[in-house]
């Protein structure tokens, strides 16, 4: 059996270790041998995963830039002998980042095939970004991108190039309650989902907050820490707006919200498009970055609208539209639910495994999720082609 060595160390705040945690399911029932490399905290997630290899590194979080940039290049330095020391040329190296660097440079001393899984993109890309883009280029044999989207804006040169979409997991929807659904507070409530860090989305969900003082509106934090609490405590919000810590039941959130909306920078999007799915399997019509890969998710108008997140005062007459209108609200969130089954976990270890076999990505796959509600012949849209 062949083995694969997947590294998970690096990211942003909010890149979706769910995603990774997938990912090695599905290699190891598909019978690939996995050994995991990842940090302590890391490791806890991935305890109910059986016949997983586990190998743990210490990369404590550091706030300060130069201890940051020192932990950085001691966690190199320690990957690169780690994965020296295990890797033969007949293992596949999988990363579930851009940053892990050191086993990038041991593939390619070892010949090793090097697969690399990316979930999202800076603005502005950095010196060091383009450093480690070049080195991606030069060491990876295959890619997986978790958009079309963001495919095109690495515009990178490697021969074989994946767009694999990420989904729910089974636990998750079987865990979605119907009863729960129907039985939503009577105050419309829109939702967000980001990290501390993000200080853009919540300054302008905070203006739409104070612009619509007849909507809740609710900002779940999912990297919550004694800092973040101590500033919200502090901060002059709207009495309509909540600033919450994630915890283990994100269901609950769901449960009363009626919108999820996404004022985002790509950078923070790296879990959004599990966000919107989760929104969507709960029959919630989603705002999304027009300049986003989650846009690719939804039928604009049927599912909910990607604007600009700039656009606050098109954002506010959305939100006022989808509060207001009964009917066409079911009529969203009905078609929301039924494009979110389109998007299986099967699905996604399917597709996924298939490119660790040698087999090529097949376009038709994404097709199937991206129009299999073309039968929705009806257009429900309230929406015009200029918020659109």
């Amino acid at each position: 059996m062949k083995k694969i060595i997947a590294i998970q160390m690096f990211g942003n705040k909010n890149e979706s270790f769910a995603s990774f945690k997938e990912s090695v399911k599905a290699l190891i029932n598909d019978g690939f041998v996995v050994e995991v490399i990842t940090t302590d905290s890391q490791a806890a997630v991935l305890d109910d995963v059986k016949g997983l290899h586990m190998h743990t590194l210490n990369n404590k979080e550091q706030h300060n830039k130069v201890f940051k940039l020192y932990m950085f290049v001691k966690v190199q330095i320690q990957l690169f002998i780690k994965m020296f020391q295990m890797t033969t040329r007949h293992d596949v190296i999988y990363i579930n980042s851009i940053y892990s660097v050191a086993p990038a440079i041991v593939a390619k001393i070892k010949r090793a095939k090097l697969v690399c899984h990316l979930h999202s993109a800076k603005q502005k890309s950095s010196v060091a970004d383009k450093v480690l883009i070049y080195l991606i280029n030069k060491t990876a044999h295959q890619v997986i991108f978790t958009s079309a989207s963001l495919k095109d804006e690495f515009s990178l040169t490697v021969a074989k190039q994946a767009v694999v979409y990420n989904t729910p997991t089974d636990d998750f929807i079987s865990n979605i309650d119907p009863l729960r659904i129907t039985n939503r507070s009577k105050r419309f409530t829109a939702l967000m989902i980001t990290s501390s860090d993000d200080a853009g989305a919540i300054s302008k969900i905070t203006e739409l907050a104070t612009r619509l003082p007849l909507v809740n509106f609710e900002i779940l934090l999912h990297d919550w820490t004694s800092q973040t609490a101590k500033l919200v405590i502090n901060s002059d919000q709207p009495a309509n707006l909540r600033i919450l810590p994630e915890n283990n039941n994100v269901h609950r959130f769901y449960e009363r919200a009626d919108v999820l909306i996404n004022l985002s920078a790509n950078e923070y999007n790296a879990s959004g498009d599990i966000d919107v799915m989760h929104a969507m399997y709960y029959g919630i019509p989603v705002i999304v970055p027009a300049k986003s890969g989650l846009q690719e998710l939804i039928s604009a108008g049927k599912h909910g609208v990607a604007i600009d997140v700039d656009q606050v005062p098109t954002n506010v007459q959305t939100i006022q539209h989808l509060s207001a209108n009964t009917l066409i609200y079911k009529q969203l969130s009905a078609a929301c639910i039924s494009q979110a089954r389109l998007f299986t976990s099967d699905q996604f270890k399917a597709q996924f495994t298939k490119l660790f076999n040698g087999h090529r990505a097949r376009p038709y796959d994404n097709l199937i999720q991206l129009f299999g509600n073309a039968y929705l012949s009806t257009d429900t849209s309230l929406f015009s082609g200029k918020a659109a």
